[in-house]
């Protein structure tokens, strides 16, 4: 009977031993690496009376396995960051929704890193994210404040934000971004052309409205 216990013992203790060994696997395997040349590849997104303006000393990347976010500071107004997704080149811009959701304690992410960390936004993303062909847009913020925008190539929101959660057409959340109170004037966009797949996002302690896009080519 001792023997049995301590078998059961010993299979329980390697169970969890393997549950810590995977989980610290799938984190190194996926963990973001910070760089500070990446975002140099996507500054053709700008215009150029806009380039002479960013400040290349806060500029940034995370490099992931399937995905970039650059970060870029213009003229201390505007914190812009575009996000890079390969794997999301399917995706039908028709299938991007957005919903209003006061109550986002609800969505949690197990597996995952944040990245960001101290500035705004503030990222949260999922090891674990399974793509398909629906991405569901959490927003919550100032609901009267909020303005839609859908143009050929990219749809997005703009209007006071806290914080955003994109998940599949399964639930199963990818990111979940939170803005700090001073960067809550927030325009995001999902773009898309025929090479792949963007998620960009500007945020401002200022108002600005939806000519701020001017800034970038986007054709």
């Amino acid at each position: 009977m001792k023997k049995k216990n301590k078998l059961l013992l010993f299979g329980i203790l390697a169970i969890i031993l393997s549950y810590f060994i995977y989980s610290a696997f799938v984190a190194f395997s996926n963990k973001y690496k910070l760089n500070f040349d990446a975002y140099k590849d996507y500054m053709y997104f700008f215009k150029d009376s806009v380039k002479e303006e960013i400040d290349t000393n806060f500029c940034y990347s995370y490099i992931g396995k399937q995905d970039i976010y650059n970060s870029f500071n213009i003229n201390n107004n505007f914190l812009v960051s575009i996000w890079e997704f390969k794997s999301l080149t399917h995706i039908d811009l028709s299938d991007i929704k957005f919903n209003e959701e006061s109550d986002m304690d609800k969505f949690k992410i197990r597996s995952g890193e944040t990245i960001n960390v101290g500035e705004s936004p503030e990222i949260t993303i999922n090891f674990d994210f399974i793509t398909d062909s629906i991405l569901n847009v959490n927003i919550k913020g100032e609901s009267s404040a909020r303005k839609f925008i859908n143009k050929g190539n990219y749809k997005g929101i703009q209007g006071t934000i806290d914080k955003v959660s994109i998940y599949n057409g399964k639930g199963i959340p990818m990111t979940i971004l939170n803005y700090s109170r001073k960067q809550s004037n927030v325009l995001m966009i999902f773009y898309k052309n025929v090479n792949s797949f963007f998620l960009i996002e500007i945020s401002s302690e200022k108002t600005f409205n939806e000519d701020i896009l001017n800034m970038f080519n986007l054709n």
